[in-house]
């Protein structure tokens, strides 16, 4: 049907193009000048778990990782230049809890003054590549710290804090094998709650040793989704854990080619949920560059009593 001739908006034009916005990919949205949001699309409220009331005016903000509000704020509330680049990597909350990367792009409707109106914005899923990015960043790091002659511990250090940018809240640690073979020790990782870490060190590396422990025994991955309830967690450990803000976790062995254990790297969330399949790739990633530093490290340290 076409539009009437004088230009105007025919009954039922405005719903075809809500329902055209709400069926559109990415998240979608409209706001006010100032950046209070007064339209979001279905696929905004279906991810963020948000009905459009609590998204209205400044309640989107409560979606955003806070540690990308800043950046936010630099790019889009602060005064002036409207010609700037407007596009934005920032962190959003999922209903279930977990955050994935987005990109945050918006464009504006000016008036005949050159003022803007309007902004109009869309978030595009970017996690895969942060994930590739992130994965590709801690290598390249990894393997600088080596050549620089860092120790291990600070290797490992560096590698979670990279690991914990793209999965944070959760917090990450690397745990190493010991001579004997018998038991980990903590190698790495500076967010993990101190009295948690200082009461399981070390570990033991035998079957229903814990996460970690059983990991190293199994040479398999062991996920605990909720702390509280499962039985393959440590009863003498459960109540720590919740304590500490541990409600799931997973671990990931730390293999040789040759299927040797050196260790295990491992994750622990504050909220109870199953691991997706990019929580997964993620850890065992970061389990291929720990096998890099810790095997780098035996050969120097070889070369140095050789």
């Amino acid at each position: 049907m076409a539009s009437p001739a004088d230009g105007s908006t025919r009954p039922g034009q405005a719903l075809d193009y809500r329902l055209l916005v709400d069926t559109i990919p990415p998240l979608a949205w409209s706001s006010s000048p100032d950046g209070s949001v007064h339209f979001v699309n279905q696929r905004w409220r279906e991810f963020t778990g948000l009905s459009l009331e609590e998204s209205c005016g400044w309640g989107w903000k409560t979606a955003l990782h806070p540690d990308d509000l800043p950046t936010l704020a630099e790019k889009w509330e602060a005064l002036g230049d409207a010609n700037a680049d407007q596009a934005c990597e920032v962190r959003l909350r999922r209903s279930d809890g977990a955050f994935r990367w987005f990109s945050f792009r918006r464009e504006p409707l000016r008036d005949e003054s050159g003022s803007v109106t309007r902004w109009y914005g869309t978030g595009i899923d970017i996690d895969h590549a942060k994930q590739r990015e992130t994965l590709h960043a801690a290598e390249k790091r990894t393997l600088e710290m080596v050549a620089d002659g860092a120790s291990l511990r600070e290797v490992l250090d560096q590698l979670c804090n990279s690991i914990e940018v793209q999965v944070a809240p959760s917090v990450t640690t690397v745990l190493v094998m010991d001579a004997d073979r018998k038991q980990l020790w903590q190698g790495g990782g500076q967010r993990v709650p101190h009295e948690w870490i200082s009461t399981i060190i070390p570990v033991p590396v035998a079957f229903q040793a814990g996460l970690c422990g059983t990991a190293a025994f199994l040479k398999a991955r062991v996920i605990v989704p909720d702390v509280a309830t499962e039985s393959n967690w440590p009863d003498q450990y459960r109540d720590l854990a919740l304590r500490n803000g541990i409600r799931a976790a997973w671990s990931e062995p730390i293999l040789t080619k040759e299927k040797e254990v050196l260790g295990t790297f491992a994750l622990y969330s504050h909220q109870s949920r199953v691991p997706t399949d990019e929580d997964l790739a993620l850890i065992e990633g970061a389990g291929h560059i720990a096998r890099i530093a810790i095997e780098r490290q035996r050969s120097q340290a070889a070369l140095q009593r050789a």
